[in-house]
């Protein structure tokens, strides 16, 4: 009942027609305001909850771990280091693959384990939309590769557009052929959260200048 009232606040399901519950109270109204205000502090702090939830084995801060992320042994030729990580990054993953049902929006291929939650403006280019699920393709790695490097892009149509130099580099190629047989298809339709076009006709005018 509590997520109920939540989305009575949520202007994407008011588009949608889902309308919940109408018991908002003022404590809610704060919650999504913070939420609203914080999107990209908010998912970093879900994030940090959720792996802390799942974690079955932990050490202390500064001893080593002894298993990989397989729970294999680790061998006395490996060590674990820390290192920077994008720490909304599995958040953004979690919005858009389910936004697209688990399958790549281009080629339909599915299982998570095969596919990349593609930024459409880069992480470094807008932080404002870095957890922005509109902001989001579910891609396979090969066109998640060409899409990133603006090698492809996609039009005012949301359909894939390959750029001349990549269609010549490529052309013969088995792989190169798996990328390009999908030119001219359309992206298929979002779950829930439609692609930002504004934030896709940015990534266009990026790639014409590449292509230029």
């Amino acid at each position: 009942m509590k997520l109920n009232n939540l989305t009575s606040l949520d202007p994407i399901e008011q588009a949608r027609g889902v309308k919940g519950l109408k018991g908002t109270s003022k404590l809610d109204r704060e919650i999504w305001s913070a939420f609203e205000s914080s999107r990209i502090e908010v998912a970093a702090e879900c994030q940090a909850a959720w792996e802390a939830s799942c974690v079955s084995e932990q050490n202390e801060v500064g001893e080593a771990f002894t298993r990989d992320e397989w729970g294999r042994d680790a061998s006395e030729t490996e060590r674990y280091a820390p290192r920077k990580e994008r720490l909304v990054q599995g958040f953004f993953r979690e919005l858009v693959l389910g936004n697209f049902e688990n399958k790549c929006a281009l080629t339909g291929l599915a299982g998570p384990k095969l596919l990349i939650a593609s930024h459409i403006v880069g992480w470094a280019a807008d932080e404002s939309n870095r957890v922005n699920p509109r902001n989001g393709i579910a891609l396979n790695p090969l066109h998640d590769a060409a899409f990133d490097r603006h090698l492809v892009s996609f039009d005012d149509n949301l359909r894939l557009v390959v750029a001349p130099r990549l269609r010549e580099e490529v052309s013969g190629s088995h792989f190169g052929g798996e990328l390009l047989r999908f030119e001219g298809t359309q992206l298929s339709d979002p779950q829930r959260h439609t692609i930002d076009r504004e934030l896709m006709a940015r990534h266009y005018r990026a790639f014409e200048q590449k292509c230029a």
